[in-house]
């Protein structure tokens, strides 16, 4: 079947060919009768111009001549006429045939269809420029709402549509004194258009509620004629739409298809402009239909308030909804639909993108940080999140562009977010193989799936969120273990009939193992003891308040040959660190600020120790120090006991020890004499 204007085209050339063919069977005597006429008068000449010249075989009557005007007539050659005959009737045969055979360049119904960067179209048929849809409808994008009632989440969405928003009279709301005249406004339609609503099929049906409004004429406000909005329906439901004027039906209804058929695909659906809204059809993917014949009255404007509350488990960024209008003459039919649109192809809608500051027209928004922002440790799991550079789109939706925070000098925000917002779909695994049956993991790391229990040695990743954890082995010390992270978009093809394939990026992470003994820097409090008295040391502990990893050890160890600490001070359990004073009571009594010092090396389960230099305290000695007292001086400070030997027996004071001149002392006696404040030599 050919199309309109082929069909067209043809009856013409048919018409012609029709029309020679009378010519040839009419006689030449009555030619001057049967054939039309022109009268050019001398009022008409110059509009006709050279006229005459247009027709065969001119001939003026004498009368016509005499009556100051001419009459012309077609005189007919007979041979002529059959050679004009056959040419067309050759003629429209051959584009008959060549109209089945070749296809033409544009379908009479194609569409037009053109999309915003926020998920926001415009079809019409290729009569009709998408500008002219973008110009007559002011679509809100739309507004979602999430709540937690009882504990279940609630989403509720809204549109809000404005019909003829180009119309005289919503001027004049806006300013009463814009020059505005009603009668030669531009028509966005021809006679009383049927208005649509096509919404999503995943709400619920019995929380529809629509508001409408209609621009009213209310008086004169001096000179000028005064407009406002008329609230013409207030939450209404699904069923105030079933009168003489309005109707909707659901999917599954008998006449469904016919009122599809009778909207949306006047515009041209079911070619490759409309790809994504035909594939949102087919998906079963729209639900009720609102239709409102509304009046022939191009000034006025309308606008529609649509709220619903969205099914369990559905993405409200995946809704697609549509709203236009088709004319009752001529073919100025247009929709705007809002829907999962995706200009890059990552899978992310447009309207999301916009809601959630990412740029639409970038498929590479994930990035993550080239090396962890903390280093790793061994004994602790280690994150390293992804983000996203964050931004808006500035401008109108058609024509403006995305701008990204970090390259605006006087934001004052955030320029990054570390939370992936939309529930698209997108996967994170660690970067696969060539056949893509296993991940690829660094030399001595294996994956796990619990990340509540790593071991060393183990990494995971989180496949919704992508953070990448790491538990270090002890042999990772001072190494960096780099992990490549696959970012798995998802099919873009519902939303983007243009591309072919998912959007898959490899993305590079390098986590850096530090040492056990970099993370802390261990320190004793003073100790004071009495000479001759026993005390322990105060726990060690870290200058930064963390706690010591289990395992740690604590030697009484040196640092360098040129130590010399105390014999007296002995760590009895490395697990505590707790150093045992137990100076002798001839040991002296420290000066003041010059504790004795007992160096203590930290050895932790890694390996490391605080000798190194890359530790906390730098390799500077880890001591405890001890402050040691005496008795302060006065009376009793001379000392003097006497012992049969130096282990023996002390001699009993009350008898005496007595010995004479020139005879040997026996027992041989061990005199132990000191001075309570200065120990040394009594002289």
């Amino acid at each position: 079947m050919l199309s309109a204007k082929f069909r067209g085209f043809a009856s013409r050339v048919g018409r012609l060919a029709s029309r020679a063919l009378v010519w040839r069977k009419t006689s030449a005597d009555g030619a001057v009768r049967t054939s039309s006429t022109a009268v050019i008068s001398s009022s008409n000449a110059n509009t006709f111009g050279t006229a005459n010249t247009s027709f065969d075989n001119a001939v003026t009557s004498s009368s016509a001549a005499t009556s100051g005007s001419v009459t012309i007539a077609r005189a007919p050659c007979p041979a002529h006429t059959l050679r004009r005959a056959l040419f067309a009737m050759f003629v429209a045969a051959a584009t008959i045939v060549t109209m089945l055979i070749v296809p033409p360049v544009k379908e009479a119904n194609a569409a037009n269809v053109s999309w915003d960067y926020i998920g926001n179209g415009y079809i019409s048929p290729n009569s009709v420029a998408s500008w002219d849809v973008y110009r007559d409808f002011d679509v809100q994008p739309p507004d979602i709402n999430t709540i937690t009632v009882n504990g279940k989440k609630k989403t509720t969405i809204t549109w809000n549509v404005l019909f003829n928003a180009n119309g005289c009279r919503i001027k004049k709301i806006e300013n009463p004194n814009v020059d505005c005249d009603e009668n030669t406004a531009l028509h966005a339609y021809d006679g009383r258009p049927d208005f649509y609503l096509i919404l999503p099929k995943n709400i619920k049906d019995n929380s529809i509620r629509i508001t409408r409004y209609r621009t009213k004429f209310v008086g004169y406000s001096g000179r000028n004629k005064k407009f406002v909005w008329e609230e013409r329906g207030k939450d209404q439901i699904p069923s105030d739409f079933n009168g003489y004027t309005n109707a909707t039906r659901l999917p599954g209804d008998s006449d469904y298809e016919n009122f599809w058929k009778a909207s949306i695909e006047k515009c041209g659906l079911g070619t490759d402009a409309t790809c994504e809204v035909d594939t949102w059809r087919r998906a079963g993917n729209f639900g009720r239909l609102f239709k409102s014949w509304e009046q022939d009255n191009a000034v006025d404007s309308i606008r529609w308030i649509v709220t619903a509350e969205v099914e369990e488990g559905s993405d409200p960024y995946k809704l697609p909804f549509m709203a236009g209008w088709i004319s009752y003459y001529g073919d100025k039919h247009k929709f705007t639909v809002f829907g999962p649109y995706d200009h890059d192809g990552d899978g992310i809608p447009d309207l999301e993108e916009f809601k959630y500051g990412l740029n639409p027209k970038n498929d590479d928004d994930i990035q993550f940080p080239k090396r962890s922002k903390e280093d790793a440790v061994y004994g602790e799991v280690t994150s390293v999140k992804p983000y996203i550079n964050t931004g808006e789109w500035v401008g109108d939706s058609y024509n403006g562009d995305f701008k990204y925070y970090k390259d605006m000098p006087n934001h004052g925000g955030r320029t990054t977010s570390e939370m992936i917002q939309t529930d698209a779909g997108i996967e994170f695994t660690f970067k696969k193989n060539e056949i893509g049956n296993s991940e690829i993991l660094p030399p001595g790391v294996t994956k796990t799936y619990n990340p509540n229990n790593m071991q060393p040695g183990q990494a995971y990743i989180n496949p919704r969120t992508g953070e990448v954890k790491y538990s270090p082995k002890a042999s990772d010390r001072n190494k960096t273990i780099h992990f490549d992270v696959q970012i798995n978009y998802p099919d873009p093809k519902p939303n983007n009939c243009k591309m072919n394939n998912s959007i898959v990026k490899v993305k590079g992470v390098d986590i850096h193992v530090v040492s056990q003994a970099s993370r802390y820097n261990p320190y004793y409090d003073d100790t004071t003891v009495k000479a001759g008295e026993e005390k322990n040391s105060p726990n060690p502990k870290d200058r930064g308040g963390k706690k010591f990893p289990s395992g740690t050890k604590f030697k009484a160890e040196i640092y360098n040959k040129y130590q010399n600490p105390p014999t007296w001070a002995k760590i009895n359990n490395e697990s505590t660190g707790v150093v045992t004073f137990h100076p002798n009571k001839w040991v002296p009594a420290s000066k003041t600020g010059q504790p004795e010092k007992r160096p203590v090396v930290v050895h932790y389960p890694d390996g490391s120790t605080s000798k190194d230099k890359d530790s906390g305290n730098h390799g500077d000695p880890v001591n405890a120090p001890v402050y040691v007292t005496r008795d302060n001086p006065g009376t009793g400070d001379l000392q003097l006991h006497i012992h049969k030997n130096q282990n023996g027996q002390e001699i009993d004071y009350n008898d005496g020890f007595v010995f004479r001149k020139n005879r040997e002392v026996k027992p041989q006696p061990w005199i132990d004499s000191w001075s309570v404040q200065e120990p040394g030599d009594i002289t």
